[in-house]
């Protein structure tokens, strides 16, 4: 049995907004088992919640949202896996949630993480704490210039031989890491690449842009069914 939480990354205040632009996101579609078999590929009730607001400062109580989750599941499930996945600041909550659960003992089977960042104050996603066995991190390529500001955490561990990590670059914009590629709107006349709203200039194509965003959301997939294989015996016929 798995317990699946995840944690969207940043956007607008408004909730319905919100719901409409990330319907699709690569942590949504986790937490509907897309690809899996449907919501019965994790305990019942899978957590989601959308990210933070635009200045962040929501990530303490929604990181602490996944600790009383996970932890009160685990209080149901004892001997139950456990799957965290999160984009962008929500990667950030994420990782929050597990260097908590340290504390008392608790372990994280598999962390999936899409362009993880920490741009807010009250909590620290730069290490992956020692209790999280597995982490697979999908991030954009520097290459493409995208949110060039924001940089990325989750890159380091506090115990790399109990933390094993694979990390994979994709030629995708931030957006698109976490599932909302641009649009060809996004290009300004008479250019070639994608602008993104309040940032600069990127070196990516919207064609590029959509295409790297499919790669990476095939790429963790594999990797989900993959823990799921280590875990459920049966669970090959999830990839079906």
């Amino acid at each position: 049995m798995i317990i699946f939480a995840g944690i969207d990354g940043a956007g607008t205040f408004s909730n319905s907004q919100y719901q409409e632009t990330f319907a699709n996101s690569h942590v949504s579609k986790l937490s509907r088992g897309i690809g899996l078999g449907g919501e019965r590929a994790w305990i019942a009730e899978p957590f989601y919640h959308r990210g933070p607001r635009v200045f962040g400062n929501d990530t303490f109580p929604q990181a602490l949202k996944v600790y009383n989750y996970v932890v009160g599941k685990l209080a149901e499930n004892p001997e139950a896996k456990v799957f965290l996945s999160g984009y962008s600041r929500g990667g950030a909550a994420v990782i929050a949630a597990a260097s908590w659960m340290k504390h008392f003992g608790y372990e994280v089977d598999a962390m999936f993480l899409f362009d993880a960042v920490d741009r807010s104050v009250p909590v620290s996603g730069s290490t992956i704490s020692r209790n999280v066995k597995q982490v697979y991190h999908a991030r954009r390529d520097p290459a493409t210039k995208s949110r060039e500001s924001f940089g990325n955490c989750g890159c380091l561990r506090e115990n790399s031989a109990r933390t094993r990590y694979e990390l994979q670059f994709f030629h995708a914009t931030h957006g698109a890491l976490g599932g909302m590629p641009w649009v060809p709107e996004s290009v300004p006349s008479g250019q070639r690449f994608i602008k993104e709203a309040n940032g600069g200039l990127t070196n990516v194509t919207p064609v590029e842009d959509r295409m790297g965003s499919e790669l990476a959301w095939a790429w963790m997939l594999e990797r989900v069914r993959r823990e799921c294989a280590k875990l459920i015996p049966t669970a090959r016929a999830l990839s079906a």
